[in-house]
């Protein structure tokens, strides 16, 4: 029989201190195929434990191995080291790795199909008979996981490899932890690269709630569309999973099993993993892999600009999210800021009548109003202006940042969040330095014409003639409008304080529904500007002493060498508004 032997990292005396031994009685998988390697295999499992211990090496490397026998002679790989294998060897050894990958899956969902007591493992504990007889009669083996994971996190960034890219600790129910890990499977053997790379834990994770990965279908251009979907819903579980979990927090019900239930969109229950489309996929053809065709694939140069423009909204999208929740832990007073929020909702309702209105504008003034909305941190001008995805993604975004603004200046009017131009506006000698939180848009033009981001915007009480017409055609319902919007989005890092500017280029379409226009769509053009935060302090400083402390001159000048400053009329504006 051939021998499982797994380096524990650990010399005798650490061993003996984290107890693994009593760990030695967990029950691993073993899986066989009842035929010969194919796209059709099924499996038989039987239940299988290490044998003990036993010390290998001398002096500061010697380290205890867990032992274990399977099968007969054959060799035993693990899927990371045939992974590895693969990239750093030729066509046979990305054979073996592709061939290996689709009978991790395979007996995985089989498992989750029986309902095997197949636990959460990473490709560092799933073993592989080797190349030579595997095609004869796959064979594949599940460490014990409680065993396995313990074993392997001693072994710091090691683990990351073995265990932690495999798997998901925000998924605690079994179905769920097993389709993640073979979407992650599917993932890497396809693209050739994780979806969630980062070693470290926690920013893995944040990268898992954030669904911060790039999906398959923007790596394969024409990939099979069912198998896409079923591989990017299972890595997206672990997001929605906590979603789940915060919502039976405040009062709902039913969390355990929402990994099935989250796991389509629909909230149906989970699909079959699609097989025989990953087997396709991968190009299996009798022991060699063949080029795959993709009928529905885009010329590539579309392609490749229609992922470009998606990943750098979704970066936006994130970074955003991401400043939100820094921003929120600064909240001092948990039932007090939850006491706040209430109030706004109710004052919100109350003033249902002020409400704005988009009846009675023309699409220029809307997409307008819509960056006022953004700009000064106005939920109800973002939802009357937008409508579908826009609204709900710019009103999370706008609604979070206004409810921390609103709660910090409820105890601290000086510790709010202050547009661009108000912050250059208060600017002085005294307070240049001074940690003071910044969102705004500065510098903006729609269709080329600068605008001061004032919309008159009617209230819905005032029951506005609707636009009938624009650019001398008729509105029906459904007609189209597009706008050109450029700006600079100015903030500063939630922890650091520092200054983070972007240069965007937006193209701004909007939809003519019933008798208004919303904005229904926003493709975001957009470049990160450098910015070293103590060195453009240090020039403001400058500035206000070359101009004695004069705020408008010096905001100027530094426009010069900074051209994301707010321009000169909205700093002499909120100067005004602060006298």
């Amino acid at each position: 029989m051939s021998e499982i032997i797994f380096d524990t990292g650990l010399n005798e005396s650490a061993f003996a201190k984290t107890r693994l031994s009593n760990l030695l009685s967990e029950s691993g998988i073993a899986a066989f195929a009842d035929k010969k390697f194919g796209s059709d295999m099924t499996f038989s499992f039987s239940e299988w434990k290490f044998d003990g211990v036993k010390t290998i090496g001398d002096g500061d490397g010697a380290h205890v191995h867990l032992c274990g026998r399977f099968g007969e002679e054959e060799e035993m790989f693990s899927l990371a080291e045939i992974f590895l294998r693969a990239e750093r060897g030729g066509e046979a050894e990305r054979y073996a790795a592709t061939a290996a990958s689709y009978a991790a899956v395979c007996v995985i969902e089989e498992a989750k199909k029986e309902n095997v007591k197949i636990e959460n493992i990473g490709a560092g504990g799933i073993y592989v008979k080797a190349a030579p007889w595997f095609a004869e009669k796959p064979a594949l083996l599940f460490l014990p996981q409680a065993l396995f994971d313990k074993a392997c996190a001693t072994g710091g960034a090691s683990y990351a490899k073995l265990q932690g890219f495999w798997i998901s600790k925000a998924l605690s129910e079994r179905r769920g932890s097993l389709s993640f890990t073979q979407a992650v499977i599917a993932y890497r053997a396809l693209a050739k690269r994780m979806p969630y790379d980062k070693s470290d834990e926690s920013a893995r994770s944040t990268d898992e709630y954030d669904k911060n990965y790039m999906k398959l279908e923007h790596v394969i251009n024409g990939v099979d569309a069912s198998l896409a979907e079923s591989v990017d819903a299972a890595l997206e579980l672990p997001s929605r999973t906590v979603e789940a979990e915060r919502k039976n927090a405040h009062g709902s019900h039913g969390v355990h099993g929402a990994a099935e239930s989250l796991h389509t969109a629909d909230g149906q229950k989970e699909k079959p993993f699609p097989l025989q489309a990953f087997y396709a996929e991968l190009g299996i053809d009798d022991g060699t892999l063949k080029e795959v065709p993709h009928p529905a694939a885009l010329p590539q140069s579309e392609f490749d600009a229609k992922v470009a423009s998606y990943y750098k909204s979704k970066k936006r999208s994130i970074s955003a999210r991401r400043a939100f929740r820094r921003n929120a832990g600064t909240i001092a007073v948990c039932f007090a800021a939850s006491a706040l929020i209430a109030f706004f909702a109710f004052s919100a309702v109350r003033n249902a009548r002020h409400r704005p209105s988009a009846v009675g504008l023309t699409s220029f003034e809307v997409a307008e109003a819509f960056y006022e909305a953004i700009h000064t941190q106005n939920v109800e001008l973002v939802g009357a202006m937008s409508s579908g995805k826009v609204s709900k993604r710019y009103g999370d975004i706008v609604g979070g940042i206004y409810v921390i603004n609103k709660t910090r200046s409820a105890y601290d009017p000086k510790n709010g969040i202050v547009t661009p131009e108000a912050w250059f506006a208060s600017l002085s000698e005294e307070n240049v330095e001074a940690r003071r939180d910044v969102y705004g848009i500065t510098s903006f033009t729609l269709d080329g014409k600068e605008s001061s981001l004032e919309v008159r915007v009617p209230e819905r009480s005032e029951k506005r003639t609707p636009v009938r017409s624009e650019g001398g055609a008729p509105l029906d319902d459904g007609a189209q409008a597009a706008h050109t919007a450029e700006y600079y989005t100015v903030r500063t890092d939630g922890e650091t304080g520092d200054f983070i500017v972007e240069r965007n280029r937006d193209t701004v379409r909007l939809t003519y529904k019933k008798n208004r226009w919303a904005v229904t769509e926003i493709e975001e053009d957009e470049d990160d500007v450098p910015v070293d935060t103590a060195a453009f302090k240090s020039d403001a400083l400058a500035a206000l002493q070359k101009y004695g402390g004069d705020t408008i001159l010096a905001t100027s000048a530094l426009k010069k060498t900074y051209p994301w400053v707010p321009d000169r009329a909205a700093v002499q504006k909120a100067a005004e508004q602060n006298q």
